[in-house]
């Protein structure tokens, strides 16, 4: 009779067999059916828990690697709490007076610094070389730029300007540009609210605290780092020779320029 079981079994189709194989898996008691569940639920568990945490985390540790710079040696962090109150007063606010666009004046002034060929090449970028043979290339450091734009907007609101032709389009490029800052940092500081008295509005407070870099620290850094690209010979366009000639009278040609952006900064209305 063997021989007749072996030749039935031998006739199952493939998958019958399978399933046949599985079924009687299934039926055959296990002495340690339960704690091989147990231990296999576990290990499923950590694979699921492992891979969730890989899910979420790889692309928060790709953006944890800073785009170079070699100014971010100077970056330091620190707790600062903005005073923005309404009454408050700085050297930053109010109308024109020596000391207030001595203020604005320094914190731009820094704008043309010296890089290196290798920081170059660590951003895949290249820029115009300095012809006073140190083999270093003109760059500036953003938060200049920045600072420009955000001058020339409070320049015109408070002074007009002559840049009659370019003004519009000078002005887009400036706000555009401080509203891609703001959305690029997207600050997610808490600004609370308070009840002020005879006001039945909801009234901000606008001393908030955030994570700042030292920016005293940063303008060091560009300090050190500092370029004057008016100096005779320290840039020549390779086909027209010197961009800043100077005319018969010894003034130099600053025609073409963006107001305060190759001029380090400055866009200073005359003092009243």
């Amino acid at each position: 009779m063997m021989w007749l079981i072996q030749e039935k079994y031998s006739r199952l189709p493939k998958e019958n067999r399978d399933e046949e194989v599985l079924d009687n898996e299934i039926a055959r008691p296990r002495r340690f059916n339960k704690s091989w569940t147990t231990i296999h639920l576990t290990l499923i568990s950590i694979y699921t828990t492992v891979f969730l945490v890989v899910l979420f985390r790889v692309p928060q540790a790709a953006w944890s690697q800073k785009k170079y710079s070699p100014a971010e040696s100077a970056a330091r962090y620190e707790r600062k709490t903005f005073q923005g109150g309404i009454n408050y007063t700085s050297n930053y606010r109010g109308y024109s007076r020596p000391e207030l666009e001595e203020a604005w004046h320094k914190i731009i002034q820094h704008t043309n610094v010296r890089v290196s060929a290798n920081d170059l090449r660590k951003i895949n970028r290249t820029s115009i070389r300095l012809q006073e043979g140190s083999g270093d290339y003109l760059v500036s450091l953003d938060v200049f730029h920045q600072l420009h734009c955000l001058k020339y907007v409070r320049d015109v609101i408070q002074f007009g300007t002559n840049e009659t032709e370019r003004l519009p389009e000078h002005l887009d490029h400036c706000l555009d540009s401080i509203r891609q800052l703001i959305m690029c940092k997207a600050d997610v500081s808490l600004m609370t609210f308070d009840w002020r008295e005879g006001y039945r509005k909801p009234w901000p407070n606008f001393e908030v605290a955030h994570d700042c870099r030292n920016f005293e620290e940063i303008d060091e850094w560009a300090s050190r780092h500092h370029v004057d690209m008016f100096e005779e010979g320290m840039i020549v366009h390779p086909t027209l020779g010197n961009p800043f000639p100077a005319d018969e009278h010894g003034h130099t040609d600053m025609s073409g320029l963006i107001p305060g952006l190759t001029m380090g900064g400055i866009i200073t209305p005359p003092v009243v």
